[in-house]
């Protein structure tokens, strides 16, 4: 599938070259990924809790995927527990992540999050029966040496609600991309729609839980805003993206984001960079890039 996709868009570039770079659209949701804690940051520091800020633009990303998702719904009805799966995996790994970065500590919520790779390979042998290659074996234990060297040894009771949310998420990512492989006959459209939605019920649900209220009507407008220009078009781009590429080399580009995310926190002065994070983050993106190797070398 990953061939087709690529000569695909070869032909499609060649014959009229009006498509973007697959490589230049994952390099940029990814990049808008790893920035999008700057304006939850703004948006939290105005008094605008995280889960009312989510389902804000969850919801307006659902009604905007909500005639895609009626054209459809057949597609849909054919497999009513993998889109329930990936409605509910994915929506709360978007909606937790949007709140962990809103909330938290940018190179904390990143780190948890990108635990990603020892989850995917849990999720893949007891869901999947895939067997544990060597090469996940050690992208696994590279992922938890990178988290112990960059997060520390400290108390437990260091671990907040911020902490939970991105731990989650990137167990939620490695359970919806399990869902995601197994839905084959559901449309990408469908697949984004649904984790909107997802993100939407999940983020509603904790702001009603929290007693979060909307954002006022001066808030409104940047919210939308932020919601459809960036984290609607970094959807899009990385869903296109990964399309028209390899899945291994999508893997590859997806650590991008938390280079970005790091690196740019540091700088601004959001967060420490200390050498232990330095150490920490670059075992956590090798154990990202073996496992995206990994996973490009299974068999389909």
């Amino acid at each position: 599938m990953d061939r087709r996709n690529d000569a695909t868009f070869a032909r499609r570039g060649t014959s009229g070259g009006r498509w973007p770079s697959p490589t230049w659209a994952m390099l940029s949701g990814c990049g808008l990924w790893g920035l999008s804690w700057w304006p939850l940051q703004r948006f939290a520091a105005q008094g605008l809790g995280a889960a009312a800020l989510a389902a804000t633009c969850y919801a307006a990303l659902t009604l905007a995927a909500l005639p895609v998702l009626w054209r459809q719904r057949r597609e849909c009805a054919q497999q009513p527990r993998r889109a329930l799966a990936i409605m509910a995996c994915g929506g709360w790994a978007n909606a937790a992540f949007t709140c962990a970065l809103a909330i938290g500590d940018v190179t904390r919520a990143m780190l948890l999050m990108y635990l990603l790779p020892v989850w995917s390979v849990l999720a893949g042998r007891v869901l999947l029966g895939e067997a544990m290659a060597p090469r996940r074996l050690v992208a696994v234990g590279l992922a938890l040496l990178g988290a112990l060297l960059a997060l520390g040894t400290g108390s437990t009771s260091a671990f907040g609600l911020a902490d939970f949310l991105a731990l989650s998420s990137g167990v939620a990512v490695a359970l919806n991309n399990v869902a995601l492989r197994s839905a084959e006959r559901l449309p990408q459209g469908s697949k984004n729609a649904l984790v909107f939605a997802g993100g939407l019920l999940s983020a509603l649900a904790a702001a009603m839980l929290l007693g979060q209220s909307a954002p006022s009507l001066p808030q409104l407008g940047p919210v939308l805003l932020y919601a459809f220009a960036w984290l609607g078009v970094a959807n899009v781009a990385v869903q296109y993206g990964v399309s028209f590429m390899q899945a291994g080399r999508a893997g590859v580009l997806l650590a991008f984001e938390l280079v970005i995310a790091i690196g740019s926190a540091a700088a601004l002065g959001a967060s420490e960079l200390g050498l232990r994070q330095c150490i920490g983050t670059g075992l956590i993106v090798l154990a990202t890039v073996l496992e995206a190797r990994a996973a490009r070398d299974k068999p389909r």
